[in-house]
């Protein structure tokens, strides 16, 4: 709330909200119609808001169709801050897809650990929780990050356990290292070196008094090996 009050001290044309939480601020400067746009999560409070960024929804229901597609039998989730929007609606996707296809996701094969910690830190945490599991323990795994991802495979590697062989591991990014440091992770690529010039247009729209909700990004899942 604090930096939103600054801009507009500032007499800010319009706020760029990278990430945004609920807060009492930011829903009294949407009741008072101002220009805001929301990137990478939808607003809290209005999701028809503005908007850029990629389909979290989609990309979390391709994550399970390449789970199911490769026969996977038993699938988890390692997810960090319960706060992001964005993260919620990957992983309800992904859930939902599952369950459609007779593969309901048990609520014990979701982690999720203190939201402070480092997404290597809580990947690397995470695994230990999930192949304790019974009667099954994931042999595909959905890291809602790629840092989650590359914890993950750390500890995965410590007890043993073949990447990509004995289990799969699914991020999300798609780091530009990926294909040099980590050829054993599949992840869903996110545009983000068109972020800014589809945030520039959205503002022109608004600008100009054009109607402006949603500009969507096209994303990718990349599979590795």
């Amino acid at each position: 709330d604090e930096y939103l009050l600054e801009m507009r001290a500032q007499l800010a044309r319009a706020t760029v909200l990278l990430g945004a939480v609920p807060s009492p601020q930011l829903a009294a400067m949407e009741a008072a119609n101002e220009t805001l746009l929301f990137v990478n999560r939808r607003s809290p409070h209005d999701p028809t808001r503005p908007f850029v960024g990629i389909d979290n929804t989609s990309a979390g229901r391709e994550v399970a169709t390449f789970f199911l597609d490769r026969n996977i039998p038993v699938a988890g989730a390692i997810q960090g801050s319960l706060g992001s929007s964005a993260t919620a609606d990957r992983l309800t996707a992904f859930r939902a897809r599952l369950a459609a296809a007779g593969q309901k996701l048990a609520d014990s094969h979701v982690v999720s650990i203190a939201d402070d910690l480092d997404h290597m830190v809580i990947g690397y945490r995470s695994v230990d929780a999930l192949l304790a599991q019974t009667p099954a323990r994931p042999c595909g795994i959905f890291c809602l990050s790629d840092l989650i991802a590359y914890g993950a495979h750390r500890r995965l590697t410590e007890h043993g356990i073949a990447v990509p062989g004995e289990v799969c591991l699914v991020g999300f990014d798609d780091n530009p290292l990926n294909d040099w440091v980590a050829p054993w992770l599949s992840s869903v690529r996110v545009p983000y070196a068109a972020f800014g010039a589809a945030v520039v247009q959205v503002l022109r729209d608004l600008w100009s008094g054009e109607p402006a909700s949603a500009r969507i990004l096209p994303h990718a899942l990349v599979a590795r090996p």
